[in-house]
């Protein structure tokens, strides 16, 4: 009942014009429990009332909403509200284009949503059977009966809208390496890390870790930890920082400021190489087996460097213009840039030329990313058009437009089955490749996100938004035991 008690406080800050209060009410209600509905109702009401965000956008974080609370009917009220809000707004700019008079309706917004007081026989009776619930999971799982302890805890988890509850995210933590991921069942918001340092940029997750890299807006390197209580540390000795990347085996930390490309020991933050650049680093990348670094220019050019002997080898794609994005794909070092031109140049360990060159985009090409087999990557640019592409024989396979607003990330999932996009529209959709359908919708509860990186473990990602908090999602897979 503590959601529900958050919520209800809300309410009352709400009455008494204390929207402050009422907001840090409504965002810790939704924290303990990510699925009541008079929380994210009041919350999405609210930020109406405020003029926080464009009444479209509010629109489409219900829909996603909605979607994944289809028997939540209270949203249904502040939807009709929003569309209607939208159709005045419309005909508004339909009358100012033909120079006609419009008087716009007085807005009519819901009232705010109390959480009733339920029976206490009833609270009882379902504190009782969630228990029990419980209990069986665990007997199942301690008896390795891995089929029906899933189905058990697929079927008591979806009765509660997949909301947080620990002792069925712990027993599907350790169901995990028994089956095998096919569908994505439900998204899970684990927590909110409040805002640190402004946008987070280049946000990276270190797995098996509880670290967070990001870049500040003042070019900082930051670090913070998934415990909120952590500190969050700054590398005071960089500053104006444009980029950074880690190397897979977790042993270097590559940064880039006008100065050129510093490469720290991630252990002790000792600089273990300095590597001068006479233009603007644009692109990071390591290779796979993390003993070289590629990095793109504003010029064109792609420089490789073997870590071990220092030995450089120069390409150049200058007709292309300023190098985007890079990733790698296996040990050969294959690799693929993306260019301001909106191209794909596809390079082949030591071949100083292009192999082959694609006009993948009409806008300048903004990020790359592969899936964790390497045989597909994706692509994307400031057109609003995600595509997703073989890796051997360079075809597209699918074009898609995720999103109304401008995409700022996109990224595989480990699994080789899905993708994530986020943009400045506040939703995170997570995409089948097979078939190029959107698959599930959540929304960021604020004014955008920025950034994306994987977690901890293969299940979970970040998504880090506009106003600087770092969101954690666990993923939910149907699994399959044999």
């Amino acid at each position: 009942l503590e959601a529900e008690n958050y919520n209800n406080r809300a309410v009352s800050f709400l009455e008494l014009g204390k929207t402050k209060e009422a907001g840090l009410c409504l965002a810790r209600s939704m924290e303990i429990n990510d699925s009541l509905p008079e929380a994210i109702y009041n919350d999405i009401l609210l930020r109406w009332h405020t003029d926080k965000l464009p009444v479209a956008s509010l629109y489409r974080q219900i829909e996603a909403v909605r979607h994944r609370l289809p028997k939540a009917k209270l949203l249904e009220t502040l939807a009709r509200g929003l569309k209607d809000d939208i159709l005045n707004l419309g005909r508004g700019k339909t009358a100012a284009a033909g120079n006609q008079s419009h008087q716009a309706p007085d807005k009519k917004y819901p009232e705010y949503a109390l959480c009733l007081p339920k029976n206490s026989a009833d609270v009882f009776r379902a504190s009782q059977l969630h228990l029990a619930s419980q209990r069986n999971v665990i007997d199942l799982l301690a008896k390795k009966q891995y089929p029906q302890c899933y189905e058990l805890l697929s079927r008591c988890w979806e009765n509660i809208a997949y909301r947080k509850d620990k002792v069925f995210q712990d027993a599907y933590e350790q169901l995990l390496p028994k089956g095998a991921k096919k569908a994505i069942r439900s998204v899970i918001r684990l927590t909110t890390l409040a805002a640190a340092g402004g946008t987070a940029e280049w946000l990276t997750g270190l797995p098996d870790t509880e670290k967070i890299l990001f870049l500040s807006p003042a070019g900082r390197v930051m670090i913070r930890h998934y415990d909120p209580k952590q500190k969050v540390k700054v590398l005071d000795a960089y500053h104006d920082v444009s980029a950074l990347a880690v190397s897979p085996d977790q042993h270097l930390l590559a940064l880039t400021n006008p100065g050129g490309i510093y490469l720290l020991s991630f252990m002790n933050g000792t600089l273990e190489k300095t590597i001068p650049s006479s233009a603007k680093v644009t692109a990071l990348a390591f290779s796979p087996d993390s003993t070289c670094l590629t990095y793109g220019l504003e010029n064109g050019r792609l420089i490789t460097v073997d870590l071990a002997s220092g030995k450089t080898q120069t390409a150049s794609a200058e007709k292309s213009g300023p190098v985007r994005s890079i990733t790698y794909f296996d040990k050969r070092r294959d690799f693929v840039s993306g260019h301001e031109d909106g191209t794909l140049c596809f390079w082949e360990q030591g071949a100083r030329g292009c192999n082959r060159q694609l006009e993948a985009h009409a806008m300048p090409l903004t990020i790359l990313s592969k899936a964790a087999n390497g045989a597909t990557f994706l692509s994307c640019s400031s057109d609003r058009v995600i595509k997703l592409w073989n890796r051997q024989s360079g075809q597209c396979l699918k074009s898609i437009k995720p999103h109304d607003d401008a995409i700022n990330a996109a990224m595989f999932l480990p699994d080789n089955a899905h993708f994530v996009s986020v943009s400045d529209d506040d939703l995170i959709k997570i995409w089948s490749i097979e078939s190029g359908l959107c698959l599930h919708t959540l929304d960021g509860r604020s004014d955008g996100i920025r950034s994306l990186a994987m977690g901890p473990q293969p299940h979970i990602f970040l998504a880090g938004r506009n106003d600087g908090a770092i969101i954690v999602l666990m993923v939910v897979y149907d699994l399959e035991f044999s």
